[in-house]
């Protein structure tokens, strides 16, 4: 039940949101652990997929540094499929081609665009680049370099 201030309980908590644009503890200068933990589990989630992770990468390659990209989902797929399949664009097959094309257009695309990473327009069937798709893919190459030495010492996380 919920209370208004004139009847507040002593054991009732409020708790007032920060402003999601503040990630600092402003009393102790340091990381708000609360925005921290969230940052980071949209990090996990973003490149929690291979095709995703594949998809930043290869856009990343595509641009230039100071420029932004225009591709059609079409020429997006075949690719991301061709990486997938280890084969040139120009020979993936329609079943792989089909399957990279539902997954971009109806999970992956959607949720990088939520992000910012990219402009996704399903309307017109393009992506464009924005000015995140280059850092995010900075960041997934420095994670994956960790990830890659952390491998050869083979020690458990």
């Amino acid at each position: 039940m919920m209370h208004g201030p004139e009847d507040r309980r002593d054991h009732d908590i409020v708790v007032d949101r920060p402003n999601p644009n503040t990630y600092y503890d402003r009393d102790r200068c340091e990381p708000d652990p609360a925005y921290v933990d969230e940052d980071l589990e949209g990090v996990v989630d973003l490149f929690g997929s291979r095709r995703r992770r594949i998809t930043i990468r290869r856009l990343a390659e595509l641009v230039d540094e100071d420029d932004q990209l225009m591709i059609r989902l079409e020429e997006l797929s075949r690719e991301v499929g061709a990486i997938e399949d280890d084969v040139d664009p120009a020979i993936v097959n329609w079943r792989s081609l089909r399957s990279v094309k539902t997954g971009l257009r109806n999970n992956h695309l959607p949720l990088l665009d939520e992000r910012g990473i990219i402009q996704w327009h399903p309307d017109e069937r393009t992506v464009t680049t924005t000015e995140s798709t280059q850092a995010c893919a900075a960041l997934l190459e420095t994670l994956e370099a960790a990830v890659a030495e952390h491998a050869q010492r083979r020690e458990p996380w």
